[in-house]
């Protein structure tokens, strides 16, 4: 044992060295004046000891029971190199890791191919590293391969996205500021304006341009329409079935979308129409006799393509009275196409359609006030026996004194006064040719 102890071990590569050495032959560590520790408990060994006094562990030259000894500097001593600090020599139960999205990765194989480079070129004996260099050497392939894993590694997570200041593609809202008819938001809308025939077709023109907002079935979405001076009547309207009221204004309720490219409107109900003017040139005229009713008489000349006479100016006035008095017609009173509502005391032109035109005729300011006879329109009759019980709601045209008048009278007149008017009933078809 004696013999054993005057042995020296090279703290650096273990290799068992003569005693008294003051450098190893094999890697040329200095010796002398060097400390060394236990592997296993860390404490002090006498110079040469193979056995640590504290806890018996043997001081091996090879494996991993290697004495553990403090940092020193092998360098020659006539070196210029700086010089470096080495890191500290770590125990078994250290273990290095690289630390990612709070989890650990190890690396052993980047310190075993590190240990195995450096022994590989030591072996080889091409270059004698020395510890400082050997250090520096595992620090920087350590420090490539941590690289390496956290380039490998998984994104951290940050957490919920920030999505601050990020701009999405959201719809602008649509500026209504200037609508002026929402067809969007209601199921129907109420406008005002004049119908017009184009093309075989009814067009609502608007007094002034509008700003329309309504849903576009094509594109499927909500939109704003500027200027817009006319829309489409749709041919499936109810309300509006004929050509008679082109050139009329009206206000009607209806239905209005957007359909390609053009604005649509179905009217549902009229609210407001104004009446048929009647066209106040001269005709071609005929007179038919006999002891009908005016509805029978209204009805009679639209059958025969006319329409019950309607006298709509002062030189057609005159004209059809000349036409009564060359024929002889003067014994007869003319049903015309006139009439007035139930209860009401306004008479007015009607259409083929029955349907009131123009201005009111009794009215102060028509043109017909110097043609009504005295007292007429009366409304109902006082005379001739009636006892005023007899309702007078039509236009007749009679003749009394030299002239021929206006007047209201029965919708039946031979039935009411059979004595007084039968035989004397006759009434005027006007024809547009």
């Amino acid at each position: 044992m004696e013999g054993q102890n005057n042995k020296m071990i090279c703290p650096v590569c273990g290799a068992e060295c003569i005693p008294g050495a003051k450098f190893c032959e094999k890697c040329g560590a200095k010796l002398e004046g060097r400390k060394a520790f236990c592997y296993k408990c860390g404490a002090e060994l006498e110079p040469g000891a193979v056995f640590c006094a504290k806890c018996g562990a043997r001081q091996t030259t090879a494996g991993p029971e290697k004495s553990r000894t403090e940092p020193q500097d092998v360098r020659p001593a006539d070196s210029q190199e700086p010089r470096t600090e080495s890191t500290a020599p770590k125990t078994e139960n250290d273990t290095t890791e690289v630390k990612k999205n709070g989890g650990s990765r190890l690396l052993p194989v980047v310190i075993i191919a590190a240990v195995a480079a450096v022994l590989a070129v030591a072996a080889a004996g091409i270059i004698l590293l020395k510890r400082d260099e050997i250090g520096a050497h595992i620090r920087n392939i350590l420090a490539v391969g941590e690289e390496r894993v956290q380039e490998d590694a998984e994104p951290e997570d940050t957490g919920p996205e920030d999505t601050e200041g990020i701009i999405e593609d959201v719809p602008e809202e649509p500026d209504l500021s200037n609508v002026t008819i929402n067809a969007y938001d209601s199921d129907t809308v109420e406008i005002s304006g004049l119908i017009e025939e184009k093309d075989g077709a009814l067009i609502f023109v608007f007094d002034s341009p509008q700003t329309i907002y309504l849903y576009d079935r094509d594109q499927q979405s909500d939109e704003v329409v500027e200027n817009v001076s006319d829309i489409t009547v749709d041919t499936d309207s109810q309300a509006l079935v004929d050509d008679t009221y082109a050139g009329r204004n009206m206000t009607v309720d209806g239905r209005m979308w957007k359909e390609d490219s053009k604005i649509m409107f179905l009217p549902e109900e009229i609210l407001y129409a104004e009446p048929e003017t009647d066209d106040p040139g001269i005709h071609r005229y005929e007179i038919v006799t006999g002891d009908v009713t005016w509805d029978e008489a209204f009805a009679q000349s639209i059958e025969r393509g006319g329409y019950l006479a309607r006298i709509s100016s002062r030189e057609e006035y005159q004209y059809i009275t000349d036409m009564l008095n060359s024929g002889g017609y003067t014994k007869y009173q003319f049903y015309l196409g006139g009439r007035r509502d139930d209860g009401g005391t306004e008479y007015y032109w009607v259409n083929t359609k029955d349907q009131f035109l123009g201005d009111c005729l009794n009215d102060s300011d028509s043109w017909l006030g110097s043609y009504w006879y005295e007292n007429e329109p009366s409304f109902r009759d006082t005379g001739s026996g009636a006892g005023g019980e007899i309702a007078e709601n039509v236009i007749s045209l009679f003749y009394v004194s030299g002239t021929w008048y206006m007047n209201d009278s029965s919708n039946d007149m031979a039935g009411f006064y059979p004595d007084l008017m039968s035989g004397k009933v006759a009434y005027i078809i006007e024809y547009e040719e």
